[in-house]
């Protein structure tokens, strides 16, 4: 008899057990598609940048910032971005990896490490900021702010993609639960509604 194996979503059994939330007012979505490739290189070497430009990957010209709807780079250091594709993440990454090579540039693919969470509506940032330290004001983390910080004890990739009301968490699958668990609990009125998207 063969093993059958079945390929599951990040947080689908949190999500199939999560009770309707009437008159939520924080939306989390969980985008199932998405795939992750982290990318190193000095942004001062022509090469590297004429490789990342190929693979329509612009860097983001800013620290703490990221760039593009699909895909979209997100600034993680001075030598380093997180790239979030709904692509083919495999051929993307060989795609920049080729490019690379004989530079000072590299790649790994990184879509199984990583669950990203879409949170909106009015209560979005009340409740990120109960276990965050960043000031979510819109004057200090507006749209296209990025920041590497800490949601509760998870550590995740922050960005803001509309002020004060939409906001991406970008965290690792193995905390996943644990961070989506720990949003109902700080949520207003502990209503939270849950959906899946692929994009």
């Amino acid at each position: 008899m063969s093993d059958l194996i079945s390929e599951h979503f990040a947080l689908e059994s949190f999500v199939t057990r999560a009770a309707p939330a009437a008159g939520a007012n924080i939306h989390i979505a969980i985008d199932n598609a998405i795939q992750f490739i982290n990318v190193r290189g000095d942004d001062a070497d022509e090469d590297f940048k004429a490789t990342m430009s190929s693979v329509d990957c612009a860097l983001p010209a800013s620290a703490n910032t990221f760039v593009g709807a699909e895909p979209s780079v997100y600034w993680l250091g001075p030598d380093e971005w997180l790239i979030a594709t709904h692509e083919d993440a495999i051929a993307l990454h060989e795609r920049i990896q080729t490019g690379c090579r004989g530079n000072s540039g590299s790649a790994v693919n990184l879509s199984d490490t990583y669950v990203q969470l879409i949170l909106s509506g009015a209560a979005a940032a009340q409740t990120i900021a109960k276990g965050c330290t960043i000031d979510l004001h819109p004057a200090v983390f507006r749209k296209g702010n990025c920041a590497q910080t800490v949601l509760s004890r998870a550590g995740i990739l922050l960005a803001c993609v509309e002020n004060g009301n939409i906001y991406q968490v970008t965290v690792r699958r193995s905390f996943a639960e644990y961070l989506a668990l720990w949003l109902q609990n700080a949520a207003p009125n502990k209503k939270v509604e849950f959906a899946v998207t692929s994009s």
